[in-house]
Formats: C-alpha cells, structure tokens, sequence
C-alpha cells in the first residue's frame, strides 16, 4: 500500500513529502516510472 500511494502522492504532493516517505528507493521508483 505504501508503494501505491507514495505514487500517487508524489505525482501531487512536493517532492520533498515524497522523498519523506520514500526516500532514495521512491525517488528511484518515480524516475524510472516517469522515464
């Protein structure tokens, strides 16, 4: 769950909310999601 919403959040929420919840790993996740 916390995968789901962190992507959600983050496509929203400011980077620094997500990085936050995530850290490097949900950072990573987003770049390589986003392209």
């Amino acid at each position: 769950t916390e995968e789901m919403v962190g992507h959600k959040l983050g496509e929203f929420a400011p980077t620094r909310k997500f990085t936050g919840h995530g850290g490097k790993k949900a950072e990573a996740e987003r770049k390589a999601r986003k392209g």
